[in-house]
């Protein structure tokens, strides 16, 4: 059995102003380790490339990630403005250039932004190497030791955390 939550973002900010949601990072996070206790496979969706968060909602998201009990199988989605929806309606007046992208965007494909990679990596990787990245990353995003460690540890989450973490939540389905 599955059980499939959406995260949208990990901002509590975003959630309210942009999505228009009722449910906040701790909510997320509660209904999360119900999950964990009651050992169902989670499957999480969560939405990123949104020109409408900044980078402290882009960390946000990647704490949320942190802190969520694993395994889980994370689902990431490239934001597509949609017709008839609010979001569309803000895009029209900020964001005109995007807001034909329903018409012809992949929202499977995200884009190539090192923020994107964290959050993903957050998904996968234990608490506590995912926690030095983020701080590296926080104190200095182009700093060589950060980059260093980003190198590893993603090359740790392709051959190790995220086949692992795969496995561990279908072998709880």
């Amino acid at each position: 059995a599955w059980i499939s939550l959406g995260l949208q973002s990990g901002s509590d900010r975003t959630c309210k102003e942009i999505y228009k949601r009722k449910s906040l990072k701790s909510d997320f996070l509660g209904a999360a380790q119900i999950i964990k206790d009651f050992n169902l496979a989670p499957f999480y969706d969560v939405i990123l490339d949104n020109p409408f968060e900044n980078e402290q909602d882009n960390l946000e998201t990647i704490d949320t990630f942190i802190k969520t009990p694993k395994p889980f199988f994370a689902q990431f989605l490239s934001l597509v403005f949609y017709q008839g929806t609010d979001i569309y309606k803000m895009a029209q007046d900020k964001y005109p250039q995007r807001i034909n992208d329903y018409l012809n965007k992949n929202y499977l494909i995200l884009q190539n932004k090192t923020v994107n990679k964290l959050i993903r990596l957050a998904a996968f990787v234990e608490k506590g190497l995912m926690t030095k990245l983020f701080s590296l990353y926080k104190n200095n995003p182009n700093g060589i030791t950060f980059k260093s460690y980003f190198v590893i540890v993603n090359l740790l989450a392709v051959v190790y955390y995220e086949p692992v973490a795969y496995f561990r939540v279908i072998k709880i389905s």
